[in-house]
């Protein structure tokens, strides 16, 4: 209760135009309840789905958003560690929030496992994630922006696979397919960036 408790006090403090605004929450019977703005656009993965992949345009267009919302708590020494398409609501006029601090942690006390358990979505979770190694800092958020990215251009993570294994395995020692070969609408130095974004080095 008392992390629940710490976790609210850090969200309602995150006034962001590109991070969705927490009020309050409380817990009962072990169940964690948080009231939120409500954002009525649907999610990134929704778009993602429906189109395939996206304008490399749009992509840039909405990736700003969601770089300056990483870089706003990253400043605030706060790690989300659970960046992926489905924590990025829209807005009906097109504006990108990032949503579901549920994993955060502070720099300087963040930890990369609970009960036992590496904490993240395996498709876009970043190799000091999965190697549950401190210290943690803001690159694995962008580590796992960068596979968000990666999606939006091909319509697919980097790595994908039927079970988690493989999958992690991927992240920690495989290099993506290149997204020109994908999508060879996607400028060069689009490419290089996201590329950069999924270097194994933090």
């Amino acid at each position: 209760i008392a992390r629940f408790e710490r976790e609210i006090g850090i969200l309602k403090t995150l006034r962001h135009p590109n991070i969705v605004r927490a009020f309050g929450g409380v817990c009962e019977d072990k169940q964690r309840f948080y009231a939120m703005e409500l954002l009525e656009g649907g999610t990134l993965w929704d778009k993602i789905q429906k189109a395939g992949y996206l304008p490399w345009e749009k992509v840039t267009d909405w990736g700003q958003q969601m770089c300056a919302a990483l870089t706003y708590a990253h400043e605030r020494q706060i790690i989300h560690r659970d960046v992926k398409p489905n924590n990025f609501l829209l807005t009906k006029n097109g504006q990108v929030k990032l949503s579901d601090f549920g994993l955060i942690s502070v720099m300087s006390d963040a930890k990369l496992t609970a009960d036992g358990r590496t904490l993240g979505t395996v498709q876009y979770m970043s190799p000091e994630q999965i190697r549950g190694k401190p210290p943690l800092t803001g690159s694995t958020d962008i580590y796992s922006l960068g596979c968000v990215f990666y999606e939006m251009l091909t319509g697919d993570p980097p790595f994908v696979g039927e079970n988690p294994g493989p999958i992690l395995h991927a992240h920690l020692h495989d290099q993506p397919r290149p997204i020109s070969e994908i999508n060879s609408e996607c400028p060069a130095a689009l490419e290089r960036l996201v590329m950069r974004m999924l270097e194994k080095d933090p």
